[in-house]
């Protein structure tokens, strides 16, 4: 297992950086220069000629060399192509309508064309055949490089407007999920923030320090609340959160909350979406600590590895059922919503009980 975590490590780290670059340009055109783009190229281009190869109406005089050869040109052809567009994308992405989707469309016949006339000179058994007659020669040659022109033109019309479409499916699609995104932490601001408001409220005929503390704390949860709810924290910024919360907590439950964080080395520059732990400790205080008379502790840890960071809030459960408040379980949804959201398969929560302890696992890809 060890040996594969280097492995897993950098496939989570690609998928976080196409993730991003995603999200940093909405181009329809892709970028041309990741190995997983030029497979896929050759791989399509290989495949129109294969059918055109094996096709009905194709040349009946076809062999195993004619075949390798072939294969060989498509390749090169497909590999020149892609190169080109990988080099030619950022002035490509400038372009704008309609001279980005013509002048990439373009591309392909254009360099197919080239390449079918560098190559006749070079290997004319891929054009003739060796027993063909002296006087079809020029028109097999003729035919080879136009049928080979306005294959790729057809196929690369196909494709970028497969692409084209794929894009705005994908745009679309993202659209919907911040928008979602929005509503549910849209959600969690007034819950937490009227509850701290309530607290302040009720410090300042006898306390006033303390609430002016509060408040200090207070306006650091509205600038997190109030912030784009797709823009991303960190690890660092959430923890510190999550105490200025539960230090305006302690001034409504005294004694009766105890904290402990045994969080050891934390990487505290990990990035990590908003308001995500701090749902999930109003949770612990509201389900755990405040419904039981004497009080408890809330265990916050940190662990982590070469792949992962594992998040651990632990908090009491009320021991007579008639304490234990009923929830929606609106704020667990929402954590798992949105880690979806930022982190896809990568990332998910646990929750489970241990004995009559209430246990909350949020895991994370480093």
């Amino acid at each position: 297992m060890a040996d594969a975590a280097p492995f897993r490590r950098l496939i989570q780290r690609l998928r976080r950086a196409a993730a991003q670059s995603a999200e940093r340009s909405d181009h329809w055109l892709p970028d041309f220069c990741g190995g997983g783009q030029v497979a896929l190229f050759v791989l399509l281009a290989e495949s129109v000629y294969l059918i055109v190869f094996f096709g009905p109406g194709s040349r009946s005089d076809w062999s195993f060399s004619r075949l390798v050869a072939g294969t060989s040109f498509t390749v090169w052809t497909a590999l020149i192509c892609v190169v080109v567009l990988c080099k030619l994308r950022p002035w490509l992405v400038t372009r704008g309508w309609p001279w980005t989707e013509i002048s990439a469309w373009l591309v392909i016949p254009l360099l197919t064309l080239l390449t079918s006339l560098a190559v006749v000179p070079l290997s004319p058994e891929l054009a003739i055949n060796a027993s063909a007659p002296a006087a079809t020669v020029q028109p097999l040659l003729l035919h080879f490089v136009v049928g080979n022109t306005a294959i790729a033109a057809l196929a690369s019309g196909v494709l970028f407007r497969y692409l084209y479409v794929s894009a705005a499916s994908r745009r679309n699609e993202r659209g919907q999920a911040r928008a979602e995104i929005v509503a549910l932490q849209a959600r969690i601001r007034p819950h937490f923030l009227f509850n701290s408001m309530n607290t302040i409220a009720s410090l300042i005929p006898l306390r006033p320090a303390d609430a002016e503390r509060a408040i200090e704390d207070l306006c650091e949860l509205f600038r997190a609340a109030l912030a784009p709810a797709e823009r991303l924290s960190t690890l660092g910024a959430e923890l510190e959160l999550v105490r200025r919360y539960l230090e305006i907590e302690r001034l409504r439950l005294g004694d009766r909350l105890q904290v402990s964080w045994p969080q050891g080395d934390v990487p505290i520059s990990t990035p990590m979406p908003a308001l995500l732990l701090q749902p999930l400790v109003e949770n612990a205080v509201h389900h755990g600590i405040s419904a039981i008379p004497e009080g408890g502790n809330i265990e916050i840890t940190c662990m982590h590895d070469a792949t992962e960071i594992r998040l651990r809030i632990t908090n009491p459960r009320p021991r007579q059922p008639q304490a234990i408040r009923s929830g929606h379980g609106i704020a667990l949804e929402n954590v798992r919503q949105r880690l979806a959201f930022h982190y896809g398969d990568a990332a998910r929560l646990l929750v489970h009980d241990e004995g009559e302890q209430f246990v909350c696992e949020v895991v994370v890809p480093r």
